[in-house]
């Protein structure tokens, strides 16, 4: 197998050569083979076009400090990611249902297409969720806590300590 993108020599035999590539980055790339003196160019190159495969895990990453209570602020986002990293731009959660559940908090997840979940086909653009736009929301305890984004199929992803401070007084208590 020959590593994509670096010079590697092959033995031909009858004037041809057979070999695997194995590629793993979504890109476009030209292959191209010379012997030296002659040099493949224009039509003789080959053209290889590289996308990414099934989602397989996740990447996730929340702002510090969210309000009790509130929509989160900032930017939070959780990307559909292949085995090899590559973002997987078609991604569809109503076919791959993420729910999110909290450790070291006790409350609840709201806000999102399935309350606790990403479930609709709008929810990822290009592989990537906007959990702020989509209104996650976090209300109970106040403290520090991750967030654990779980797919029906695939690997989990948990989020650093987030902080969840109090929200804005509603009534006095007399």
């Amino acid at each position: 197998d020959i590593a994509f993108g670096t010079t590697t020599a092959l033995t031909f035999a009858s004037g041809a050569v057979t070999t695997n590539m194995k590629l793993y980055n979504v890109e476009s790339a030209v292959v191209a083979v010379t012997d030296g003196s002659i040099s493949a160019s224009g039509s003789d190159r080959l053209t290889v076009a590289v996308s990414a495969s099934t989602m397989t895990k996740l990447a996730v990453s929340l702002v510090g400090s969210q309000a009790n209570g509130v929509a989160f602020t900032g930017s939070n986002t959780l990307t559909a990611l292949d085995a090899y990293g590559n973002t997987v731009t078609g991604f569809d959660a109503s076919a791959n249902n993420i729910t999110v559940t909290t450790t070291g908090l006790t409350g609840s997840i709201t806000g999102l297409s399935g309350t606790d979940k990403l479930n609709s086909a709008v929810d990822f653009s290009s592989g990537v969720a906007n959990l702020t736009s989509l209104g996650l929301k976090y209300t109970g305890t106040v403290g520090s806590g991750s967030f654990t984004f779980t797919p029906a199929t695939g690997t989990a992803v948990t989020s650093g300590s987030i902080d969840i401070n109090s929200g804005s007084a509603n009534k006095f208590v007399i």
